[in-house]
């Protein structure tokens, strides 16, 4: 059964990280916290991406936000507005991974940018690439320490 509920209407911001705490709160349960989230991307293989006769509408990135909870792991997909000057908004959830359902968690560090991936214990695999430097080490190790210390939840 999918109970999404609608998003509620929050106040626009000019504060990315206040804009995008405000779309995780609004998915989670009464009384889970926020503990931390970065922003990953996926994109098209790059040759997809340079050929000229394919439209940039089927090479945008999609945009998502990954979010450690309390009690879980959120994985949220956002808009991705034309405007590059306006915040991305809520689209859909894709993944609530609670902590006992993640196999793994993978960061990968490249040159220009960094990857994560996670994988849970039904066999799903979760890629996102295009992330900060840190993020991905970060976003690791806040979720191993969440994981290691039942305290916290």
């Amino acid at each position: 059964m999918n109970t999404t509920r609608p998003t509620p209407q929050t106040p626009e911001t000019d504060d990315p990280a206040t804009h995008y705490e405000q779309i995780v709160l609004s998915h989670c349960v009464p009384g889970e916290e926020c503990l931390a989230f970065q922003h990953g991307e996926t994109k098209p293989p790059f040759i997809i991406r340079i050929l000229p006769f394919v439209p940039d509408l089927l090479t945008r990135a999609r945009k998502y936000l990954l979010a450690i909870t309390d009690r879980r792991v959120l994985i949220l997909e956002l808009t991705n507005p034309f405007n590059k000057l306006k915040l991305p908004g809520f689209k859909s959830v894709i993944a609530s991974l609670p902590f006992t359902e993640i196999a793994s968690v993978q960061p990968k560090r490249g040159i220009l940018t960094s990857c994560l991936a996670i994988a849970a214990k039904s066999g799903k695999r979760y890629a996102f690439t295009d992330m900060l430097l840190s993020a991905p080490e970060t976003f690791a190790s806040n979720l191993q320490t969440v994981m290691e210390n039942p305290a916290r939840r």
